[in-house]
Order: structure tokens, then sequence, then C-alpha cells
């Protein structure tokens, strides 16, 4: 194929040239040389003219990647599905298409085919939010490496998680165009919104100050609007609404210390989305450093202590323990005082870590019958940030133990947990993971009870692991709930045991029929066979599960999540079937200089007992009991520090040490340690950004006002979900420190800066973010789709009337361009021909005879003669070539 056919006219001139010296064919040199010009001029008007191989067609790879986020319209959302299906329907048999759904995370609907026709939706995508970025890279992972590459992109443009720019950087590098179809956003006629809720960034105890509520409105309408503060109601107020936004202005004030929520509902008479119509928004209080003493027990002698060393102090149950790390962060320590694990929730469990590690928190665990082991803390969060570890050497197990559970499986318990999983599929694992924890020489049964009872597991040794997990596996949920004989049954098969512990473990999560709980459960233990009980859900019968294990001498569990009860069972087993107390007297041995110990007397007021547990690397041990076993430990966990007393602060062990003079010293002393750092704040927050991208500026300032610079700062975002993330702090200008990142979760997140070196100590605060805003109505952001297509070489289409015609620019008239190729060949046949004719004349010079030759003289007129001829030919002929 040729662009410029008149320049082939020019091939004329090489063929008459060729015709004229036919008659020379016969000297082989002068044919040669012929042909080697005669090849080069027809590649040199060749390529004059334009002369390209028509190529094959080459394969079309398309991705249409579709917004099918809350915020886009039904009708916006319909016309995509019909442009896709119709671009389908065009594309040949050999061009291949896929699709990309996409919200707040995206999923491949159909990867890469040919032949597809239309657009489906199976699979399942939030759309709580707008995550182009993600959907992007996810088509991009599609593509082959050849061949047409294009992603049609169909969005509002308002992305709120995630940065496109990025991925149209790594679209443009890979040579994918990307072409936008603005899409647009649904804007309902009937809408209320709350647009914001400000509130100071920081106040202080009983501060009075301002909250500000700010609504919008498409119409004018009335709406009931509602506070709550830590959700605890706070008032109402009937309001009237007009179009656009208003504001209204309330006071209030804030008792405790700590990150405080507010929280406003509005119901307006008329609406669309109810999403839109609560925000929840943090303040930070700040106040006087207190301690927070977790007590079953209503001894005071360790509050009692503080108050003489002017410590504030507040003794609450384990129940009463704040349930977000917000209301923790009111206290600067907390201290577990004889609590078992049991009354503690795992959830609240990893809240206190959280509290230590990241927030500079600190933590003192104390002794008791009920503490560490004995308590069971085992492979728990707490053991893991104690200065102790709690697992008892095997040669502390006791000689022989027969234990049963006591298994509920009525109809509620094939309750679904998860997919494919029901309540009673969780307790065998329960079971399963006590078995496992126990000697495998112990005595092990099983009862499954509902309205009747019968021995999913007769007694067995626990070493028969797989003969239990084969008969259990057959016990399926069904019928009611009657506990009463299946704790008989068990009584009867303990009493005739005669290991030295025998222990029965009840699980329900319902209510049982009335019988004489107390009386069996007292006769029970009476035989010297301890009772613990589990209970699971609100619907279970706490209070007689609870009563039940305070009859029969053992520990009551509770938990509204089943997939906790594995860790339970394990705990339990872990506690019946190892000696955790040692109950002697003893005098604490020093085994180092300490802080805590300063200005007290060397000779410690003896005690009556302690829990065992066993050192970790890396933590202070100041005081031993006996066998070297830790009394007194501490160490640095995350930014914050922990410390552990094996024995009491009560009159079972300790008598002496709470009656002692100085035990109001050694409690300040022990808490002073481990509490949160309190010294002039350094470090002020302000925050921008809307959605999940926030920027965090920080000014740092000394106590003198002067800028703090070079410091490495750090932060660690806490995420209502229970995540976490770290993020760098960059110094931008003096004092100034700026970081930019993502918000994960809904509710409010609490960041902690910290510097690396310790320069200045950790500071808090809170940062919330209100529903998605996706139902916050916007206007389209057709700038960003914009920028996707100019950065990849593609271009914004109309989604009214869409030109599919723009993706065909590339591959022009389907050739490729032969010019350049055919003019180099040209040029090198060129330069042979005249390299041929040298070495051809070189080789005529040195072929000549000697000059004492006597035929010389003859042979040089013939030559001579021969050249004059072969001139008048070339004359003749007007051959101008060599």
């Amino acid at each position: 194929m040729v662009n410029t056919p008149l320049y082939l006219l020019l091939l004329i001139i090489p063929l008459f040239i060729i015709y004229k010296g036919r008659r020379k064919q016969k000297d082989r040199k002068i044919f040669l040389s012929t042909i080697l010009y005669g090849l080069s001029f027809l590649f040199l008007v060749l390529a004059l003219a334009g002369f390209g191989i028509i190529k094959e067609k080459t394969r079309e790879y398309t991705v249409f990647i579709l917004d099918i986020s809350d915020s886009i319209s039904t009708e916006a959302r319909n016309r995509a599905v019909k442009i896709i299906d119709d671009r389908l329907k065009e594309m040949s048999d050999d061009d291949f298409a896929g699709i990309v759904l996409f919200g707040e995370e995206s999923m491949i609907e159909k990867n890469l085919q040919n032949n597809l026709k239309h657009i489906t939706f199976e699979s399942l995508v939030s759309g709580r939010s707008t995550n182009i970025e993600e959907a992007l890279y996810r088509a991009l992972g599609m593509f082959p490496n050849e061949g047409k590459r294009s992603i049609i992109l169909f969005s509002d443009g308002l992305e709120n998680t995630g940065n496109s720019r990025n991925a149209a950087v790594r679209a443009a590098s890979a040579g994918i165009r990307i072409f936008t179809i603005p899409l647009h956003a649904q804007i309902p006629d009937s809408e209320v919104y709350i647009q914001d809720l400000l509130v100071p960034g920081r106040v202080h105890e009983n501060q009075v100050h301002d909250y500000t509520l700010i609504i919008g409105s498409t119409l004018q309408t009335s709406a009931l609007v509602t506070f709550f503060t830590d959700g605890t109601y706070m008032g109402e107020e009937r309001i009237l609404l007009y179009e656009g936004l208003n504001s209204f202005t309330y006071s209030s004030r804030l008792e405790d210390a700590g990150i405080h929520e507010y929280r406003a509902i509005i119901e307006p008479e008329t609406d669309t989305f109810r999403e839109n119509n609560v925000m929840t928004v943090p303040v930070t209080v700040s106040g006087k450093p207190k301690v927070l003493i977790v007590s079953e027990s209503r001894s005071t002698y360790l509050q009692e202590a503080l108050t003489i060393q002017n410590i504030l102090s507040d003794v609450l149950t384990p129940r009463m323990i704040p349930a977000t790390a917000g209301r923790l962060l009111e206290y600067d320590s907390i201290i577990f005082d004889n609590i078992p694990a049991g009354s503690v929730s795992f959830s609240q469990m990893n809240i206190i870590r959280d509290f230590v590690k990241n927030k500079a928190g600190g933590f003192i665990m104390l002794g008791g019958d009920k503490s560490f082991g004995a308590g069971g803390y085992y492979d728990t969060p707490l053991e893991e940030i104690l200065p102790v570890d709690m697992d008892v050497t095997s040669s502390l197990q006791i000689p022989s133990l027969t234990m049963i559970m006591v298994i509920d499986r009525s109809g509620s318990m094939k309750t679904t947990v998860e997919r494919g999983v029901n309540k009673l599929d969780v307790a065998k694992e329960a079971i399963m993971e006590a078995v496992e924890i126990l000697n495998p020489f112990y005595r092990v049964g099983i009862i499954a009870f509902d309205t009747d009872y019968f021995f999913a597991v007769p007694l067995v040794e626990a070493k028969e692991v797989e003969l239990i997990m084969n008969q259990l596996m057959a016990v399926e949920p069904t019928g009611g709930t009657a506990l009463y004989p299946a704790m008989e049954g068990a009584f009867t098969e303990l009493a005739l045991s005669d290991s030295a512990v025998r222990h029965m473990i009840i699980l329900s999560d319902g209510l049982s029929e009335e019988d004489e709980f107390e009386t069996l459960s007292k006769n029970i233990a009476a035989e010297g066979i301890t009772i613990s009980t589990v209970s699971v859900g609100d619907d279970s019968d706490k209070d007689l599960m609870e009563k039940i294990a305070d009859w029969g001498g053992g520990r009551s569990y509770f938990t509204s999540d089943i997939r906790e009860v594995p860790r339970i069972f394990a705990s339990e087993s872990f506690i019946v079937s190892r000696a955790h107390i040692v109950e002697e007297t003893f005098l604490p041995e020093f085994s180092g200089e300490h802080s805590i110990t300063n200005g007290l007397e060397e000779s410690f007021p003896a005690l009556d007992g302690f829990v065992l547990t066993y050192p970790k690397s890396g933590a202070t041990h100041i005081l031993t009991t006996v066998e070297n076993h830790p009394l007194l430990s501490v160490w640095k966990y995350g930014l914050g520090r922990t410390a552990i007393w094996s024995s009491d602060f009560s009159g079972r062990w300790g008598s002496r040490l709470v009656s002692w003079e100085q035990f109001p010293q050694l409690a300040a002393q022990l808490v002073r340690w481990v509490e949160r750092p309190v010294r002039p704040r350094t470090l002020n927050f302000n925050f921008t950004g809307a959605g999940k991208k926030r920027i965090m500026n920080i000014n740092a300032r000394d106590e003198k006002r002067n800028y703090l610079n070079m410091l490495n700062l750090e932060g660690i975002i806490s995420s209502p979900d229970g995540t976490e993330q770290h993020i760098e702090i960059s110094q931008t200008g003096p004092g100034i420190y700026t970081s930019d990142f993502e918000l994960t979760s809904e509710g409010t997140s609490i960041i902690t800066v910290f510097e690396k070196n310790n320069l200045i100590e950790p500071e808090i605060t809170g940062l919330g973010l209100p529903y998605s805003s996706e139902f916050k109505p916007l206007n389209e952001d057709f700038t960003l789709l914009i920028e996707l297509a100019e950065a990849t070489g593609g271009s914004i289409l109309n989604v009214q009337d869409t030109d599919f015609s723009l993706l065909e620019v590339e591959e022009k008239l389907g050739t490729k361009d032969m010019k350049e190729i055919l003019a180099v060949i040209s040029l090198i046949l060129f330069l042979i021909n005249i390299l041929t004719n040298l070495l051809h004349e070189k080789s005529m010079k040195t072929g000549f005879p000697e000059k004492d030759d006597e035929n010389f003289e003859e042979l040089r007129l013939k030559i001579d003669k021969g050249k004059k001829e072969n001139i008048y030919n070339r004359r003749k002929d007007n051959y101008w070539f060599g």
C-alpha cells in the first residue's frame, strides 16, 4: 500500500537503463553494477511513495468500570448500563471486554473475554463510599501486555476514598487510555441532612462551652433534634428548617476528663436518606490525673491509701468499665484488683491493651485467688501487656482431674454465627480447645441437653482426641432447654470418680425450666465438685448461671458473642488443671533498686500467699517471692507502662501489708510510675479535609511559646472498628508538622502523636468521621474525570450521545509505515555498489605482469585500445554509471 502513487512513475528510469544495457549483459561487472543501482533506486522510489505493509488488526481490550456507589442516581446508572450493553454489541468477536463494579471497594464482575454482550450485577459491593483509585488498579491488573487497551469509567467523580490520580499515572506509563463518562449524582427533591456539628477541640472539666448544629434542607419543613453525650440523653427540641443551611447553637459542660462524644439525631417530617440524619463528634476534656480501680469486692484499702497520697480514683465493677477508648482516657492508669478474666470481655481487654500501647496509659494487675492464671488470663491481651507469663509448668499440674462439660443443644443453638457455622459448632470448637489443653491422662466427658440429656461422649482420657471429636460432631441442635436433669446426670457420674479434682462446666444460651438449682448445686459442692458456668447472649439466664457458679464454688462467665466461648473454655480448662496459687507465709526479697520502692523500709511485712507467675525477658523484677517468683515486676509496653503485684492488697494474703504505715507510699509510688505523664501541652491540633481524607496540622511550642523544631513525630490512629494505622508526620515550617491520611471507619478515631526519641510526652486527640459523604447532597466533580482522561491520552465522552469512535485514533489506516526502512536499504545498496567498483579497479591494477615480460608492450597496446573503445561506447550511450 502506498500513500503517494505518482512517485512510482520514477521507476521508468531504471527500467529504461536496464533495457539499453541489455547488450552488455556478458560483462558481469557492468551487469552487477546495473542491478545494484537499479534496486537502490527502486527502494528509494518506494520510500518516497510512502510504501507500507498492511497490518493485521490489533486486538482490542476494553474494561468498563461502573460506579454503583450510593451517590449515583438510578436514572444515571440505568443510562450507563444501556451504553455499556450497546458498546458490547458493537464490538467484534475478536475483541475482549471486562467489567469492574465499584463503590467502597471494587470487584471484577466479568474478566476479559470475547463475545460479552451484557453487563451483570452479581458482585456484592458496598456503596457507602467512592474509591475510584482501587477500581482503576483493579482494571489495570486485568490487561495483557499488548493490544489496544482502554478503560471506560462511568462515575460522578465524587471520590472520597483513595487518590485516583496515582492510578492514572500508572495507566499512562503502561500505555492504557482512560475514557470517562460522567454520571449525575443523586440530589433528592426532599432531603434534610446534618451538614456539621461544630464543637471546641479541647475544653476543661466543667467549662461551659458552645456547640453548633448545622442542618441542610432542600425544602421548608420541621424536624425534631435530639442530643446525647456519650450515649446519655441530653435533651430534644422541635425546630423549623428553611431551604438551605440552618444553624442552631447550644451550651453545655462536661464534668470528666477524657475524650467525650456529642451526638445529634434529627427526625424530619419528610426526608429521603436517613443515613445523614445522625452525626457524632468528639471533644477532648482536660482534667486532673485520675486512677480507675476495677474491683468486685467492697475493700477500700487501695482507694484509701491513694486518697492519703492525694491521688484521685474511681472504683468500678468490671461491668462498669467504659466501653469506648475515648471514655477510658478519663483515667491515666487502670488497676485490676483480683478480677477474673470471665468478668471482662475480650473486646474490653483489647481496649485496655490499646489504652496502654497506643495511648501511653498505665495498667496494674493485683493478685488474688481470681487473678493472673488462676483467673483465666493465660493467652489473653492482658497477659500480653504484663511483665510476667502465666503458663505454669507441667510439674505443677494437679495429679488427677475428671471434668464433664454440660452443653446446651436446644433449637436456639442452631442460630447462624457466620456463613455455614452455627452456635453449636462454635461450642464444639470450644470443647476441643479445652480438651487439647488438658493432661492426656485426665478424664473428660460431654453431656448434651435439650428437654432431655445424653452422654455425647462418655468419660474417656483426654488423649482420645479423635474419638471425642467424632462423637461430638454427631450432636445436632434441637428441642427446648432443661438444665436440671443434665446437671443431675453429670453429678452422678462425677460422684463416682476418685480424681483429686472433679469439675463441671455448663454452657447455655437460653432460659432453663425452673427447678431446685440451689439445692442441687450446694449438694454437688458438698461432694467436693466445683461448677463453672458460661452464659451466651442476652437471652441467656445470666442471673441463674451466676448463682449456680457461686453455689458450686466455681466461676461464672458471660459473653454476648458466642465466638468468645472457645477462649473461655480454654481458660477454664487451664485454671482447673493447674495449681496456680501458693498459700504460705514469706518475706518479700529485693532484687534491685527502683523508684517504686525508694524511701521504703527494706524489711517488708510478711505476706501469706501469691499467684504463680514467671518473669518475661526484658522486664524489671523489683521484689520476689519464694523460689524467686515475681512479686513486683514492671516494664514498658508500647507507649505505656504496666506492673504486677502477685500477692493481694486485701486481708486474705496482705493483712499485714495494708495495715503497714508505708503502704500508702508504696501504692502511690506504684501508681505514679505507671500512669500517663502529666505535663504542659506542647502540641496543638488542627484538622482539615472532608470525608475519609484528612490533613492533620500540628503547632508545636514549648512552655515559653518557642517553636519546637526537628521533632521526629509519629502518629497512631485507633479506629472504632479496632484497627490501627501508623502515620508519618513531617515538618513543613517553624514548629509546624503535617500529615495526610484516610480514616477507615465511621465514628470517633483516637489519634496519639508521640516523639520517637521521647523529647516530648505523647499527646492524644479525637477525630470524628460522620456518615458517608455519599449521602450528602453534592454536585458532580467532573474536573477529576477530565484530569484522569487527559493524563492518559483519553477524553471525556458525552453520556447522552457517546461517540466511541474516539477510541479508534490509534493505528491509522491499519498499516505499518516502511519509509525509513526502505530508505536505509536504498542507501546500503548504493554504498555496496561503489565499494564493489573500487575493489574491481584495484584488482585490475595489481594484476599487470612485470615490465621484463617479452609480451608486455603488445599487451599494453591492446588494453589502451580497449579503454578507448569503452570510453567511446559510454559517451555514445550516455552511460553515466561507473
